[in-house]
C-alpha cells in the first residue's frame, strides 16, 4: 500500500469497468426492444463506438501535450458519465449513435490516460 495514487486509480478503474460493463450489456437490449433495430442496423450502430475510438486515439496525443494527466482523467470521467446519460434520452437511432460515438471517443482517451499513469 506504499503507492496510494496507484491504488486509487486501480479502485477507480474497477468502478469504471463495472459501470461500463452494465452500459455495454444494456445497449443491445435497449436497441432491439426500445428502438426496434434489426440485427444489421444494430451492427452498424455499434460500429459507431469504434469510429469514436479511432478518432479518440488520434486526438489523445495533442490533448495530453496540452493538458495534465489529472485534468484529463477528471474531464473524461465526467464526460463519459454525460455520454452514457444520453442514452436515457435516446428515442432515435441517431441519438443512440451520438451516445455510442462519444462513449467510444472518451473511453479511448480515458484508457490512454489510465495506462499512461500506470506505466509512469
Amino acid at each position: 500500500m506504499s503507492n496510494k495514487p496507484l491504488w486509487h486509480i486501480t479502485l477507480l478503474v474497477i468502478f469504471l469497468n463495472a459501470t461500463s460493463g452494465m452500459y455495454d450489456a444494456m445497449i443491445v437490449f435497449f436497441a432491439k426492444d426500445h428502438l426496434r433495430l434489426d440485427t444489421s442496423t444494430l451492427g452498424l450502430v455499434l460500429s459507431v463506438a469504434g469510429l469514436g475510438g479511432l478518432i479518440g486515439s488520434s486526438i489523445v496525443a495533442p490533448l495530453r501535450r496540452r493538458f495534465p494527466l489529472g485534468k484529463m482523467m477528471g474531464v473524461t470521467i465526467l464526460s463519459l458519465g454525460f455520454s452514457s446519460l444520453l442514452i436515457v434520452f435516446a428515442n432515435s437511432t441517431w441519438l443512440l449513435c451520438l451516445s455510442l460515438f462519444l462513449t467510444g471517443l472518451i473511453a479511448t482517451i480515458e484508457n490512454v490516460c489510465i495506462w499512461t499513469f500506470r506505466t509512469c
